[in-house]
């Protein structure tokens, strides 16, 4: 019998974490935020307070590196406060700045100050792409339109058809645009599809009645499809012929519909497919889109209609998905089959050649199988990993460090964005040490960007280290590329949660990177992106006050909650890894709900999560795991405990759709 975890709420672990949450009732200091010497602390002085003007600066505050943005907070601060001098000093800084970063936030000021005085040549002038944002890119279209651009319509036109949210800087220009020849039925069409391609009926629907009457039809019934499709796609069966159907508008809501509704969708299938209707190709889109439907479902009634869609008709989804459903099925020699119909670009990615492989061992090809296998099992990924555990062998990853040389080092030292970025990041300014980094990368040359990897792990940059290595496409220096930051904290929190500290930094490193600060669109937290509500709930357990999201923000507060709620959805999951880590993402119910109807070995109900975005958490976080379990011990991994198969779902009174199904945009 496995031991008792110790209680989260015992008084030892209380009165600790009482005196953490003291610590950190102040808001979390920035990055760095370091002085080092009498320059750093003269700029510190001056970037809180910038006035208007360098007169008077001493020497050691002109010396420092990120002098120019003083100057450019500055310039700004003059303009605004509109200084009889301050433009014409604007304009000689920006000569001289370029496209520097420091630059565009000054010329992005300077920009909608022309605009607003109405004076296109100047700002016509001024412009620069590196400084474009959505509402300047619309004044620039009045500056263009006032100096008489004959080219400007088609630019015009382009941005209103691609335009997804309304830009009030650009009202007039589309208005404008109404007046010209381009503006014709072509275009209004393009605008319209993008629109209802994107289930913005809102948008749409005014534009339906700008059209020809001919035209009107086809995009009233899309209209009707998205706005009620179950009460007007049943009525596709029920009319003799039918003419003027749009097949990418039917197949686009009858999907959308269909991912909530597979079960009903196909039940009404029949009906919609009978002679005399639809034609052929329209009948194939709706059971592909079916089939697929029911594959999120993870029902098996979505096999039967992907035998009946051709390869033509499925795209990249469509092969992975009725792969993804044999599978579920059990299907081996099916698989195989359509393992072996995949395109070139696709059979070469890894995942599908590890799934041939599979599918041959299953069929009885055990020798040409567990020789793939053995290939595989060299590869630093997931599947490297899960191809090792297959053929009952140990994992370990290609390590391959390049740790830099005095000439790379001298390189970065004498790149000036290199460092200006490295003094952003010591004090603590990580906007401006992000955007000069970006331009130190794009300075150097090809051969020295992986350089800049090893510079940003040794300073403690571990979220740009991991972007730096993704841009140029390096990934072989493990320790650069997972570091075990907050050691201390980690180490605590798993004791105290009994989760092992590699979960706890393979999480952290996809949830956050290592960012303490990060914040999620959808409102998660820190270094393991807790919910607030979540965040709260879990420290209710344990008799403790909710934390704000500020506090979320402090490692001594984030770590220890967000290894006691991985502890809590483990438990749930009965100590199986890919279920708590799905769950952790998505929410244990969604988890609960993707078990299969019979116990299933843990690669398959991996592959067949339907958001793509758990199943690749799943996938990265079992991959960063396996890597920190091997720097940890520096011997070979098995993965065996990880991958024990994953249990029958219990009887439940009725099956529940998935709400949403990140798959599922239309084909």
């Amino acid at each position: 019998m496995r031991a008792r975890n110790p209680s989260l709420s015992s008084w030892p672990w209380r009165i600790v974490w009482w005196a953490l949450l003291a610590a950190v009732l102040a808001p979390a200091g920035r990055a760095g935020a370091q002085p080092q010497d009498e320059s750093d602390t003269a700029f510190m002085a001056a970037w809180g307070n910038p006035g208007t003007r360098d007169d008077g600066d001493a020497s050691a505050l002109a010396a420092h590196p990120l002098y120019p943005w003083l100057q450019a907070a500055r310039l700004k601060n003059a303009l605004l406060a509109q200084e009889p001098d301050a433009a014409t000093r604007v304009d000689a800084f920006l000569a001289l700045a370029g496209d520097a970063p420091h630059g565009r936030d000054l010329r992005r000021a300077r920009l909608a100050q022309l605009a607003a005085a109405q004076n296109p040549q100047g700002f016509l002038a001024l412009w620069r792409d590196s400084a474009s944002n959505d509402a300047l890119e619309c004044l620039r279209f009045d500056m263009r339109r006032a100096g008489g651009d004959k080219t400007l319509a088609a630019d015009v036109a382009k941005r209103w058809v691609a335009a997804e949210k309304p830009v009030p800087e650009c009202a007039a220009s589309f208005d404008w645009l109404k007046s010209q020849p381009v503006y014709r039925a072509e275009l209004i069409e393009k605008r319209l599809r993008a629109r209802l391609l994107d289930n913005d009926t809102v948008s749409a629907k005014p534009l339906v009645a700008e059209l020809p009457e001919a035209s009107r039809r086809r995009y009233a019934l899309w209209l009707k499809w998205l706005g009620d499709p179950a009460g007007e796609l049943p009525k596709l069966g029920k009319i003799v012929a039918l003419t003027g159907l749009d097949d990418e508008g039917l197949a686009d809501a009858w999907l959308r519909w269909a991912k909530n509704n597979a079960a009903a969708a196909n039940a009404l299938l029949p009906q919609v497919l009978a002679p005399g209707g639809l034609s052929l190709t329209e009948r194939q889109i709706l059971q592909r889109n079916t089939a697929l439907a029911l594959a999120w479902s993870r029902d098996p009634a979505a096999l039967a209609l992907f035998r009946q869609v051709p390869d033509n008709l499925l795209e990249s989804r469509g092969h992975e998905w009725r792969i993804r459903a044999a599978l579920w099925a059990g299907d081996w020699n099916l698989a195989f089959n359509w393992l072996s119909l995949l395109p070139e670009n696709m059979a070469s990615e890894l995942r599908w050649r590890y799934w041939l492989a599979r599918a041959m061992a299953e069929s009885g090809q055990e020798e040409e199988a567990r020789a793939r296998f053995v290939a595989l099992a060299k590869e630093t990924d997931y599947h490297g990993l899960l191809a090792a555990w297959r053929v009952g062998r140990t994992w370990v990853p290609d390590d391959s460090p390049y740790p830099m040389t005095a000439e790379q080092r001298a390189a970065l030292e004498g790149n000036a964005a290199f460092v200006r970025a490295r003094s952003a990041w010591r004090l603590g300014l990580k906007p401006v040490a992000s955007l000069e980094w970006r331009e130190a990368s794009d300075s150097l040359p090809a051969e020295r960007r992986r350089s800049l990897i090893r510079a940003a792990a040794g300073m403690g940059w571990y979220d740009q280290a991991i972007v730096t290595a993704s841009r140029v496409g390096q990934f072989g220096d493990i320790s650069a590329l997972f570091p075990r930051p907050y050691e201390q904290v980690v180490r605590a929190a798993a004791k105290q949660s009994s989760v092992p500290e590699i979960w706890l930094w393979g999480v952290m490193r996809r949830e956050s990177a290592f960012k303490p600060d990060a914040v999620s669109p959808a409102g998660a937290y820190g270094l393991l992106q807790m919910l607030p509500g979540t965040a709260a709930m879990t420290a209710k357990a344990q008799g403790l006050p909710a934390p704000t999201g500020l506090q979320l923000m402090d490692p001594a507060i984030n770590v220890p909650l967000g290894a006691a709620h991985l502890r809590e959805v483990l438990d749930k999951s009965g100590g199986r890894w890919p279920m708590a880590l799905a769950a952790y993402n998505a929410g244990f119910r969604a988890a609960q709900r993707w078990q299969p109807p019979a116990a299933m070995d843990a690669d398959v109900w991996i592959e067949n999560i339907p958001f793509n975005e758990t199943r690749a958490y799943v996938q990265r976080i079992l991959f960063h795991a396996a890597i920190y379990q091997w720097l940890g011990s520096e011997r070979a991994v098995r993965a065996d405990d990880w991958l024990a198969p994953v249990p029958a779902a219990p009887p439940a009174p009725s099956a529940v759709p998935d709400a949403a199904v990140p798959d599922a945009p239309a084909p």
